[in-house]
């Protein structure tokens, strides 16, 4: 069974730098881009790509989410972040894909599955769309991610490229 995944702006623009966001619906059953998270991509300066992708490929994933429930509400996250979790609350069965620490505790703390753009690049590796992770790690660095260097270490050692 394929994965149901809701991805929020960092990793739409991450996986998009490093030009691998055109295999992630390969490896989904489901995939889901809020409205919110599409609004903040268009917003920030650094998604070009990103941009690029939802303005045509992407375009057939946007959804529109329902009301933000109050326990989502409460954590203080921004327009994609909410958008994500509230899918996750609305659509039991759907992982999140944040890297934002506060989002990523809030989903925990409210029972909610997440990943991170690292553990999707390991995914793409593991159904051999991509044949290393290490470059798609550089271009994440070269756009300014904030992974510290543990966590990309541990996703270079899960990938086998250590």
């Amino acid at each position: 069974m394929g994965k149901r995944w809701v991805l929020n702006a960092s990793p739409v623009i991450l996986l998009a730098k490093a030009q691998v966001i055109q295999f992630v619906p390969q490896v989904c059953e489901q995939l889901i881009v809020p409205a919110g998270t599409v609004e903040e991509v268009h917003r920030g300066q650094m998604s070009d790509a990103g941009r690029k992708w939802l303005n045509h490929e992407g375009a057939a994933f946007i959804k529109p989410t329902g009301d933000i429930p109050r326990a989502v509400a409460d954590l203080g996250l921004g327009l994609g972040e909410n958008q994500v979790l509230t899918w996750l609350v609305q659509n039991p069965g759907f992982e999140g894909v944040l890297d934002d620490l506060k989002a990523r505790r809030g989903a925990t703390g409210l029972g909610l599955p997440v990943i991170g753009s690292l553990r999707v690049l390991i995914v793409l590796k593991e159904r051999r769309l991509i044949p290393a992770i290490r470059p798609a790690v550089e271009k994440f660095r070269e756009a300014g991610s904030y992974f510290s260097e543990a966590l990309i270490q541990e996703a270079l050692k899960l990938a086998s490229e250590t």
